[in-house]
């Protein structure tokens, strides 16, 4: 992986704020557990741009269910206005469905 992927990667984990942190299934008894990652872009008026949610049971020793979990990408962007990726991985099969209004998003696609 290019250092500069690993360095971006780096700074995303650390904007997991103490509150999510907090809101561990051990401490709230919830069946799942939700993180959600602030990617740090700002908009021109100094808005957050992006965030990434993620929805997934915890296994025995704490670590995050990749092969069965949901990832919801919230995009504010200039050109294409607001984006939803939804990603649902059930059993290592992907499914993805995007939202946007934007007219030139069925040609992009």
């Amino acid at each position: 992986v290019p250092q500069a992927l690993k360095d971006t990667a780096q700074q995303l984990v650390q904007h997991i704020t103490g509150q999510q942190l907090l809101l561990t299934p051990e401490r709230t008894a919830s069946l799942f557990s939700h993180v959600t990652l602030f990617i740090p872009m700002q908009g021109q008026d100094g808005s957050q741009t992006a965030s990434v949610h993620i929805q997934t049971r915890r296994g025995r020793k704490g670590e995050l269910d990749a092969e069965n979990c949901r990832l919801l990408f919230d995009l504010r962007m200039n050109t294409l206005g607001e984006t939803v990726v939804d990603v649902q991985v059930v059993n290592k099969i992907v499914s993805l469905n995007l939202w946007n209004d934007h007219p030139a998003i069925a040609e992009l696609l």
